[in-house]
């Protein structure tokens, strides 16, 4: 437009163009049970207090045997914050929607 001074294009940050690397860690542990064991105590949601640290509390919303449509509710302290999230199965026994 006349009377306005043309755009000057943004300095280009270096660091922001580079792939910046993240460290990684992995933790294995021997857990001297089936894998079929394993995945259904930590499949079975109410368990989840025993072995995530975070989580406090689980509860079924829905009675009945575990199956699709049945929804469930979980609170964690994240960052000394109580937080609440209902789920529902919507798979079979460990698909969850949020």
């Amino acid at each position: 437009m006349p009377g306005l001074p043309d755009a000057v294009p943004a300095p280009v940050d270096p660091i922001a163009e580079e792939e910046i690397a993240v460290p990684k860690a992995e933790l294995s542990t021997h857990i001297d049970r089936s894998p079929e064991d394993v995945f259904g105590y930590v499949t079975e949601f109410t368990n989840n207090p025993k072995w995530r640290r975070n989580v406090i509390d689980t509860w079924w919303i829905d009675e009945g045997p575990t199956r699709p449509g049945r929804r469930g509710g979980q609170a964690a302290r994240i960052l000394g914050r109580r937080m609440e999230v209902t789920a529902e199965i919507v798979a079979g026994r460990g698909s969850w929607k949020h």
